[in-house]
């Protein structure tokens, strides 16, 4: 069975919840315990749900794949069907399955989704990586109203704080977490809204109406 690190959230009623719908489901192939706890729980920070798989088999039968926002997969995991031959099959099944995000202690491997990742998993590198993967998907594309759904909770509020003229280190204080989580949260929401830089955030943030 599927060691699940953080339940899928129920689907939002109220008015306040529909503005931030349920976290990202992101499918955790690995086979490495320690790997799968580190990775789980960078990304549960993050603000994503995840459910842990320890092989491929696994997932193919899992009822969750059908809602995923993507696959984190060991690419040099083992099994039938292993993790290179996993990659394949979905690659012929199209843009109806989940985006994967292929990595691998040995190799640092260009994957399916974006740019190579390697193993143990840096913040810095996943997080964007992971972000630009789902945004790239023709559904969250058909889906999103605006560029704000595609923000995790804790990432509109590093986005409300650097609106406001807020620096790295006021707000790791407002929110309560680290000035490195906050670089990395807000590293990530610039990589789900497609910004280079702050200059790029502060005209987005205009278009959308967020500068007081």
């Amino acid at each position: 069975m599927p060691a699940n690190f953080a339940p899928p959230t129920p689907p939002a009623t109220s008015p306040e919840a529909a503005a931030h719908p349920p976290p990202p489901l992101v499918l955790l192939v690995e086979g490495n315990i320690e790997y799968a706890d580190s990775a789980a729980l960078l990304l549960r920070n993050a603000g994503y749900n995840i459910l842990h798989f320890s092989s491929p088999a696994e997932l193919l039968v899992a009822p969750s794949l059908n809602n995923a926002a993507c696959i984190l997969l060991d690419q040099l995991i083992g099994g039938l069907p292993n993790g290179l031959e996993l990659i394949e099959l979905f690659a012929r099944r199209g843009d109806a399955m989940p985006p994967i995000l292929a990595s691998s202690t040995r190799t640092r491997t260009a994957n399916t989704a974006g740019g190579p990742l390697a193993r143990p998993y840096s913040p810095a590198e996943l997080l964007p990586a992971l972000a630009t993967a789902i945004a790239r998907t023709p559904h969250s594309q058909a889906a999103e109203a605006s560029p704000l759904a595609r923000l995790t909770q804790r990432e509109s509020a590093v986005l409300n704080c650097l609106v406001a003229g807020a620096n790295n280190k006021q707000i790791a204080t407002q929110l309560g977490i680290s000035v490195r989580t906050a670089e990395v949260h807000r590293a990530s929401l610039m990589a789900r809204l497609g910004v280079q830089n702050i200059t790029e955030l502060f005209r987005l943030a205009a278009r959308l109406g967020l500068l007081q």
